[in-house]
Order: structure tokens, then C-alpha cells, then sequence
């Protein structure tokens, strides 16, 4: 039997057409239950993290962490220089150490950069599927083992993951309205924000960690 095409089905498949041809929409405003899923991710990670946070004596790497921040601040510099590190994280160790040297206080800024990165990975599964996978991406960087490890370390890496996800957060909202994109920063509309965490995020991220360098890579080719 033969289906006749009706006006309102003929104009349901032009809407259709028409939003396949545009792509996928742009970011619009988080709503509130966002904010607060994504802090609830968040907390959740950071409980976790200080779970024995200065339980553990510090191990090789942590103690050239501890004697950095032990020395006068020229000489941060040029130890981090000298092995071939990039100073930036030290510096702000270095500040953290003026309260205190403990296991627990220098390794608190890891377990609080770990809970901002589970806050990214469900704000990023959230925005480019939905509330499922950024549930999914959200639980699985605040409870992964490798990144519950990082979070308790006085090292970088949680640091470095936390600006690729601010990095990445930009690319993406970039790539979902390339349009606006493209306008200049200075005109109405514009994705300053956006542009902000792409090129601060990915810039900081490279002073940090030499291991952001395949992010830079990806990033760019992605952008291309």
C-alpha cells in the first residue's frame, strides 16, 4: 500500500534536512542541575582523593618536589631547569610549602586539580552527548585508579590533565558553532571565552608538562 505524503510529514522531513545541513547546534547556557551534577562529580572525586592523602611517605619524585620548595626561589628555577622540567608547577608548590610542608598540604593541590578534571570530563560528556555520558566520563576520571594515584602525588600530572581539559573544553565549543568561531573577538557574539580556554588552557598545559605535547598535535589537526 502505497503511503501518502502529507504536508506536516513533508515539512517534518524538510526540518530534518535542514538540521543534518546546519551540524550540530551550539552550546546554549548550562542549566543549574549541570552546575550542580558537575560539582557533585567533583566533590566526589575529591573525596576520594583525600582518602590517605598523607598517609604515604613521599617517594623519589615527591622528594625532589620537597626539596624544591625548601630553596630559595632562584634556585626553584634553576633546579627545575637544570632537569630539564619546567619550573611553573614548582612555583606554585613553592607557595603552597609557605603553610606548611606536609605530605598532606603539598599533595592537596594534586587532589584538587584531579576533582576539577572529573568536573571537565562530565561538563565535556554532557555537552557533546548527554547527561549518560558525561555521568560515565565524569565517574570514570573521578574514580579511575591511575588518576586517583595522580591526585595523591605532589607532581604535575594532575595539573596538566586539568588545563587539556580546559583546553579541550574551548576546541569543542569552538567546533559546535564554527560560525561564531570565526567572528571577531572584538564583535558581539564572539567566543572569547571559548578562544580563552583553547589557547590558555593548551599554552599553560605546555608550560607544565612536555606530555602535552601530542594534545597540541591532536588539537590542531582536530581544528583543521
Amino acid at each position: 500500500m502505497r503511503q501518502i505524503a502529507t504536508p506536516t510529514a513533508a515539512a517534518d522531513g524538510d526540518e530534518r534536512r535542514r538540521r543534518i545541513q546546519a551540524g550540530p547546534a551550539p552550546f546554549g547556557k548550562p542549566d543549574r542541575s549541570a552546575w550542580a551534577w558537575a560539582g557533585a562529580v567533583g566533590l566526589l572525586a575529591f573525596a576520594v582523593r583525600l582518602h590517605g592523602l598523607g598517609d604515604k611517605p613521599f617517594w623519589l619524585d615527591e622528594v625532589a618536589t620537597l626539596h624544591r620548595v625548601t630553596i630559595p626561589l632562584p634556585d626553584v628555577i634553576a633546579s627545575s631547569l637544570h632537569a630539564d622540567h619546567s619550573p611553573s608547577y614548582f612555583l606554585l608548590i613553592w607557595l603552597v610549602a609557605k603553610f606548611g610542608a606536609s605530605q598532606w598540604l603539598l599533595r592537596l593541590p594534586s587532589a584538587l586539580f584531579g576533582a576539577v578534571a572529573a568536573s571537565l570530563a562530565f561538563a565535556l560528556g554532557r555537552s557533546v552527548a548527554d547527561w549518560r555520558s558525561g555521568t560515565v566520563a565524569g565517574l570514570l576520571m573521578a574514580l579511575s585508579p591511575f588518576e586517583v594515584q595522580f591526585g595523591q602525588e605532589a607532581r604535575s600530572y594532575t595539573l596538566v590533565s586539568c588545563l587539556i581539559l580546559t583546553s579541550l573544553w574551548g576546541l569543542v565549543r569552538l567546533a559546535r558553532d564554527p560560525a561564531a568561531a570565526a567572528i571577531p573577538l572584538r564583535a558581539p557574539g564572539a567566543r572569547r571565552g571559548a578562544w580563552l580556554a583553547y589557547g590558555l588552557g593548551m599554552a599553560a598545559a605546555l608550560d607544565v608538562l612536555n606530555v602535552a605535547i601530542p594534545w597540541f598535535v591532536a588539537a590542531n589537526l582536530g581544528a583543521i
